[in-house]
């Protein structure tokens, strides 16, 4: 026992603060929950808290006193989650057992700020929990430790079932390949190891420890990594995870709902809380939902914030420096996605890692501090000049320039999962950015030939996206990786390219076409290639992608022969509409085709689900209907390419 401790050995375990009343030997709080009262013991140190074992100087009285008290705690938590079901299921409802813990689970709470006093799961507990004082007042002090520490353990009887041991085992060994490309995953505050670097035997024991404690921040931690490697599983993978009749994306629903709902109540100012927001923001985009991902990722900035991650010094532990410089790196990259400020400043970027990155987080990194640059002039259209845009293009050519010289995209038979896609990924995210900095003259390029340059420059960032993309997903070792947002992002660089096509035929003739065979054989590539990936992974932004550029090259060539006019709202960039022509009238255009999109932000839209983001139809999306810039094409019929 430390000097100077005076909490008994209840409350110390319980983390509350101990208040004796006057002239009593039994503690308040023991008192309330009416469990023996015992001074603290020494007891040899040990890390493992939360494993703890029953002192061997407890008497068999003392033990049978103790077992009385937990099966009164079970009674009670039983009857506690009875009538929070009851509150929330309508009357009459019975679900079946196998499905009751998922649809019971906490309301999604990943796109708000939740906190503990207001949130309205909290609120139930708090009424539900009927505890009084040894004079029957009401105890329901929400700021009280204690009543705290009862809400977060009833939070834990909500938990949604995890994949038994040998299942678990299944799903470590299936998805090790792809841990590198991941988050960086510390097993705990302000050390080193990281799960990338352990084997799948320590992974697989720490997993069975932490996944059946049920709740705090480490939790939270190892259940979204799980979520990972569950979404990474292959499509049909022959094992079942929990049950046939939990389909594995009502399951990795259920896993966000309720560690969102964790984090939000368990509100801890530590460096995991970053780690928690950085895994739940890949499960996100892997998802296709950018916008909860950008939620995810403030919260991460937040957590970061408090903790003084944003401010280093140059002695900081590697820990500590890589989670913040993930966080601030990932938000410039939404950001510039969704049309969104940037909440880092320049001295958030300041981080010393040069020493331990490697050559393409190296570049990564500084891709990201032109980002700002770019998000910057984005957020002021009205200040942005075209001299502005000029250097970022040179600060791009400068980066460009310190590629390493075996970067050829050829690879080799030893050539492993990470190095295939960390290399590709740069180049996505490079030419990403490239597009970005010289769309908005782009779309002004076909009215002043004086943007001649950025239509030319978009269009080879738009190339180069696509066959980076085409590299990664041509790989054997590569091809499975879960990620429906870099499917999105390489599907807007072909409708920007075809934009980028018709803008600068300067008329609608076969000849004006055919001088882009080479990136209209490009498109056609990269439509197989997003079927192939929905075939593999069950992609709705794959199908649709190559749903809507088969339309559009079709119109192109002016052979859509559908009578309903084809409207559909591209995320993050605009809308498209394609009409069928006269074809009685061969003087006349086939087909006409029209882009709507504004020049520097991207356009709000009034029926958008916040919640399925990507993966929604774009052709149920209502837009604004006012955009900046507008251009109408007409095609002639020009057969098969």
């Amino acid at each position: 026992m430390r000097l100077g401790t005076k909490s008994c050995a209840e409350c110390r375990r319980r983390k509350v603060r101990c208040v004796f009343p006057p002239n009593s030997s039994v503690c308040h709080g023991c008192e309330l929950h009416q469990t023996p009262c015992r001074a603290q013991q020494p007891r040899p140190r040990d890390r493992d808290t939360n494993l703890q074992t029953i002192p061997q100087s407890q008497s068999h009285a003392q033990l049978a006193a103790d077992n009385a008290a937990l099966r009164r705690r079970v009674v009670e938590l039983e009857g506690l989650v009875g009538s929070i079901c009851d509150a929330l299921e309508p009357a009459g409802d019975s679900p079946a057992s196998g499905a009751a813990s998922i649809s019971a689970a906490p309301p999604d709470s990943a796109d708000k700020s939740v906190s503990a006093g207001d949130a309205p799961l909290i609120n139930l507990f708090r009424d539900a929990l009927l505890i009084r004082d040894g004079e029957g007042e009401l105890y329901d002090d929400p700021e009280d430790p204690s009543m705290l520490y009862l809400m977060k353990e009833s939070l834990s009887s909500f938990r949604p079932p995890i994949p038994d041991p040998e299942t678990l085992r299944l799903v470590l060994e299936e998805s090790h390949k792809f841990w590198t490309i991941w988050p960086t995953f510390f097993f705990a505050p302000d050390q080193s190891l990281t799960m990338q670097k352990t084997s799948i035997d320590d992974a697989e024991a720490y997993f069975n420890q932490v996944l059946n404690f049920g709740r705090g921040v480490e939790f939270c931690s190892a259940m979204l990594f799980l979520t990972l490697c569950i979404q990474q599983l292959p499509r049909n993978w022959k094992h079942i995870i929990i049950s046939p009749s939990i389909s594995r994306q009502v399951l990795i629903d259920a896993y966000i709902r309720f560690v969102s709902v964790l984090l939000a109540v368990e509100g801890e100012e530590s460096i995991l809380v970053v780690q928690c927001y950085l895994l739940l923001h890949k499960i996100l985009i892997n998802m296709g939902r950018p916008q909860r991902a950008w939620v995810a990722i403030r919260h991460a900035l937040s957590a970061g914030t408090l903790v003084g991650l944003d401010r280093l010094d140059s002695g900081a532990n590697i820990q500590r420096k890589m989670l913040w410089t993930q966080t601030w790196m990932v938000e410039r990259q939404l950001c510039i996605l969704l049309g969104f400020p940037s909440a880092v400043t320049t001295r958030g970027t300041k981080d010393d890692l040069t020493q331990v990155l490697s050559p393409s987080q190296r570049i990564y990194r500084r891709l990201c501090i032109i980002m700002g640059s770019v998000i910057e002039r984005n957020q002021n259209p009205a200040k942005a000049s075209y001299a502005t845009t000029v250097q970022l293009d040179q600060d791009m050519e400068d980066l460009k320039n310190s590629f390493p010289p075996e970067w050829t995209g050829q690879y080799g038979p030893d050539a492993t999962t990470d190095s295939i896609y960390s290399q590709e990924a740069v180049y996505i995210f490079f030419y990403s950015t490239l597009k970005h900095i010289h769309l908005p003259y782009m779309l002004k390029a076909k009215g002043d030939r004086r943007y001649e340059h950025s239509r030319l420059s978009a269009m080879e960032a738009c190339r180069g996206i696509i066959k980076s993309y085409l590299r990664l997903r041509g790989s054997t070792k590569t091809e499975v990786i879960q990620c429906e947002l870099m499917d999105f992002l390489t599907f807007s660089s072909a409708i920007a390219l075809i934009l980028g096509i018709l803008s600068g035929a300067g008329e609608s003739s076969p000849s004006a076409l055919t001088g882009y065979a080479e990136e209209w054989q490009l498109v056609e590539r990269l439509i197989g290639e997003l079927r192939k990936t929905n075939s593999l992974l069950e992609c709705t932004v794959a199908k649709q992608s190559a749903e809507v550029l088969e339309t559009l090259v079709a119109a192109s060539y002016g052979t859509y022969t559908v009578q309903d006019d084809f409207v559909l709202v591209v995320p993050y960039f605009g809308r498209l509409r394609i009409s069928q022509g006269n074809k009685q009238d061969t003087s006349l255009p086939a087909n006409t085709i029209e882009f709507s999109s504004n020049d520097f932000l991207n356009s709000t839209f009034s029926d958008f689900d916040f919640q399925m983001d990507l993966s929604q139809d774009w052709c149920n999306i209502v837009d604004t209907g006012v955009y900046d810039w507008n251009q109408m094409f007409n095609s002639t019929t020009m057969g098969l390419l």
